[in-house]
């Protein structure tokens, strides 16, 4: 399973970001999350969305056992 947070500034970035990534497989896990960050120059806000795929499975195909000789039954 892959996992990865989106965040963005605004509620209409956030939503066109989500739905990038839904279109690459990746599904909503939880609700929206709305934090902010205060720093030297102001506040900022952020709007945040936690996604997961599930990642392929490799197959690995292997070759049928080998048969016994004719006759060594």
């Amino acid at each position: 399973m892959e996992y990865k947070i989106i965040e963005e500034e605004s509620p209409q970035d956030l939503e066109k970001a989500v739905n990038a990534a839904l279109a690459q497989g990746w599904a909503p896990l939880g609700g929206l999350s709305f934090c902010s960050a205060v720093y030297e120059s102001g506040t900022r806000y952020y709007y945040c969305q936690a996604l997961v795929r599930p990642v392929p499975k490799k197959r690995v195909i292997l070759p049928p056992p080998p048969q016994p000789p004719m006759g060594s039954l």
